[in-house]
């Protein structure tokens, strides 16, 4: 009896030394566990910096096409007889993608189609829609004289702030509906 009862004695400490040792582990990371939280710490970092070049590329490849688009739509405003080529940007450049055909990229604008009674908007290529542009608004693009061959001058100058305060109140009268078209046409 005596024997039973010290051996469940010498067995009791034991077994609290084995408890604590379980709450000393669970309090404190094993090598391993304190490894995988340093990879998992890595992963993550490596993930936010990974992500954080992604938007840094896309950002670049936006600025790339915007520069592409406004240098495509600028000469091809310039070519065409533009009076104003950056004001053809304003008002048409929002409205530009920059796509690839056939093994090269294009400049297509998405306009609105007068002939569609719905109001649905058509993809062109950009010399075609700077043309409908020029027949919506005449006064965008220059006109040929008769005297002088194959000169182009204006009808009329572009109206710019500055030339609006120099212009008489008649003169603004009379170029009243170019004014409305073309705020219509800056406001969108």
């Amino acid at each position: 009896m005596e024997d039973e009862k010290l051996q469940t004695e010498e067995g009791l400490p034991e077994q609290q030394t084995e408890g604590d040792r379980q709450q000393e582990s669970d309090g404190q990371q094993s090598p391993e566990q304190s490894e995988v939280g340093k990879l998992k710490a890595e992963i993550d970092a490596l993930k936010a910096e990974i992500d954080r070049k992604r938007k840094e590329i896309e950002f670049w490849r936006n600025k790339y096409q915007q520069t592409v688009i406004r240098v495509a739509v600028i000469n091809e405003a310039t070519k065409l007889g533009a009076i104003n080529p950056e004001l053809i940007f304003e008002l048409i450049g929002s409205k530009c993608e920059l796509v690839e055909s056939d093994g090269e990229q294009k400049v297509v604008v998405n306009m609105h189609d007068s002939s569609d009674e719905d109001g649905g908007t058509e993809a062109y290529e950009l010399p075609k829609a700077i043309m409908k542009l020029f027949a919506r608004y005449p006064y965008l693009r220059q006109k040929s004289s008769a005297k002088g061959a194959g000169s182009k001058t204006s009808d009329f100058s572009p109206i710019t702030l500055e030339s609006l305060k120099s212009l008489s109140l008649d003169e603004l009268r009379a170029r009243k509906d170019e004014l409305e078209r073309l705020a219509k046409a800056m406001l969108g």
